[in-house]
């Protein structure tokens, strides 16, 4: 009987595929970006609360790249007035930085935690290759990650309407987590947020099971280029790790934070190597 569901399953994604193709392909033809609510779970102090950003996935005719869609106004402002001050003072004392906090005094500078999605994740559609681009503690993207994922998608019943497109339901398996993705047709362009593919359409949004992330698409337009270009990937020089070592390295970036307050125009407090209250999970917990 499995085997019999699985046939049916693959003959339906052929038949989606067909009529994708058949669909006047007026996106293919042109650049355009889509913007998601991205929700995921964390935990502060042993309390759960939910971290919303804002990504993007900006898509070309046969590759895309998702990120932050705040990283360019970070990038460019990020640091920018603490580099300015001409006196600085750090400290560890951990009690006066309390106090400063419970006063709710203001806290003008951050460095440490996640203040972003700061990686970049480019897909090569015809290939399946899913490029991942880190940064170092630096914030120079120094680590490049290389993987050919194909995931094996089962198609649901339900439906769904997303940005007025009709939205077909499917089912996956990723590293350790049950995924659920509704994609249009509408869209005939095999993509999706995050490192998520495979579909014959676009991933309008996707959640897994256990509601601690959740992908949903909230916008679309026209671009005149992507933020990230094939070259940009392919004429520079990055250190090649695999994934679970990337992992490893961005939690670990995100132990330690630090907290600068202004003491005058050119003056600044810095408390440094404080311990982050915040756990963020993973979505990648397995194989």
């Amino acid at each position: 009987m499995k085997k019999s569901v699985s046939i049916i399953n693959s003959l339906l994604l052929l038949f989606l595929s067909a009529k994708a193709q058949s669909i006047k392909e007026t996106q293919n033809s042109a650049i355009f970006r889509i913007i998601y609510r991205a929700e995921q779970q964390a935990i502060k102090n042993g309390d759960p609360f939910v971290i919303t950003d804002t990504m993007a996935l900006d898509i070309e005719n046969s590759y895309s790249v998702y990120y932050d869609w705040r990283l360019r106004t970070i990038d460019s402002t990020d640091n920018s007035n603490f580099l300015k001050m001409k006196r600085l003072r750090f400290s560890t004392d951990k009690q006066e930085l309390e106090r400063r906090l419970e006063l709710n005094m203001k806290v003008d500078e951050t460095t440490g935690g996640r203040k972003a999605e700061t990686a970049y994740i480019f897909k090569e559609r015809l290939s399946n290759e899913v490029i991942t681009l880190g940064r170092d503690n630096d914030l120079k993207y120094k680590y490049k990650v290389a993987e050919s994922i194909v995931l094996d998608w089962e198609i649901l019943a339900d439906t769904a309407t997303i940005l007025n497109y009709h939205c077909m339901k499917a089912v996956t398996q990723f590293r350790g987590r049950r995924y659920y993705a509704w994609f249009t047709i509408d869209i005939p362009i095999n993509d999706g947020p995050w490192k998520f593919h495979g579909l014959p359409g676009m991933i309008m949004k996707i959640e897994d099971s256990d509601n601690v992330f959740c992908m949903t698409a909230i916008g679309l337009e026209k671009i005149d280029s992507p933020i990230l270009k094939v070259n940009d990937i392919l004429n520079n020089t990055f250190e090649t790790i695999d994934y679970k070592l990337f992992n490893k390295l961005k939690q670990n970036k995100y132990q330690k934070v630090g907290y600068g307050f202004y003491e005058s125009s050119n003056s600044i407090i810095f408390f440094y190597n404080i311990n982050n209250p915040i756990t963020y999970p993973e979505m990648e917990i397995g194989e």
